[in-house]
């Protein structure tokens, strides 16, 4: 069996389910989840604190048991500390893609945040149609899907939230300006007709007092029936994006089946530039 072990919120977890399904399909195994991290982060009073979030989608996935964990040492062995995927255990390290981990035999545990399609391209076809929500989408967002799927439409994500109020958070992360959206816009409007964008932010008073476009805008507002899913149905839904240094948006975006989409994304993901990122952004997609 493969187990991944799942951190951080939804578009993390959803990096680390695409791996993971991607080494279990093609092994012919079964994916297993470890919900530890959300245990143990409650246990040491991290700061923001975390759910697990993938029962939203159609997966195909089971919750790993004590058991299932048992079968894996507690201990790395040599291989899985230098990265490599020799050893059941093997552990992220760094940004950057590991081809070897594509290696991984098919009885191995998995931790890491793996930020690259490159782990999953392969399976593109498999996370579009498990990566859709199981409940039935609320009244708001199924009302905003006809203005959202247009060739014209462009989602935006204002990432703030703890990535402002959580000092450690901030400190790693920090936030896009607003020149990178004013200039975002300014890219997608050469390339897209009579672009409108929507925006999807965890800070709509920021939004109205900060954003100004020479275009339509629609600030999108959800009612409490309305979950992250719904949110990020509706971005993939968009022609087009302009996306936070989140990985939120990032699936936003990569979940669209435009083929021929314009994604801008920022050139700095975390405010320490010596981060390796040249792996996160699709080839295809635009960094300013």
């Amino acid at each position: 069996m493969i187990v991944t072990k799942l951190m951080g919120g939804l578009g993390n977890q959803m990096f680390q389910y695409a791996l993971g399904r991607r080494l279990a399909h093609e092994r012919g195994v079964p994916l297993k989840l470890d919900l530890s991290w959300f245990r143990d982060a409650r246990v040491v009073g991290a700061d923001t604190i975390r759910e697990y979030a993938l029962a939203g989608w159609r997966i195909q996935a089971s919750i790993a048991t004590p058991e299932d964990l048992s079968r894996f040492p507690r201990r790395e062995g040599l291989l899985a500390r230098l990265g490599l995927a020799g050893s059941s255990l093997v552990q992220e390290r760094g940004f950057g893609f590991n081809a070897k981990v594509l290696r991984t035999p098919k009885d191995a545990h998995l931790t890491g945040y793996w930020q690259s399609e490159k782990y999953f391209k392969a399976i593109r076809d498999i996370l579009l149609r498990e990566f859709t929500m199981v409940a039935p989408v609320c009244e708001h967002a199924e009302a905003l899907l006809g203005r959202v799927n247009s060739p014209s439409a462009v989602a935006i994500h204002v990432r703030r939230g703890d990535y402002v109020n959580n000092p450690s958070t901030h400190e790693f992360h920090g936030v896009c300006p607003v020149e990178y959206y004013l200039d975002a816009a300014r890219r997608v409007a050469d390339r897209v007709t009579d672009p409108h964008f929507f925006v999807f932010t965890d800070d709509p008073d920021w939004v109205r007092d900060n954003l100004r476009f020479a275009w339509p805008m629609t600030l999108v507002m959800h009612d409490d029936n309305c979950t992250p899913h719904q949110d990020m149905w509706l971005m993939s839904r968009s022609s087009h994006h302009i996306i936070a240094n989140s990985s939120f948006s990032w699936w936003g975006a990569w979940l669209s089946s435009n083929e021929h989409k314009t994604v801008i994304a920022p050139e700095r993901w975390f405010r320490d530039p010596k981060h390796y990122t040249g792996d996160l952004i699709p080839e295809a997609w635009t960094r300013i």
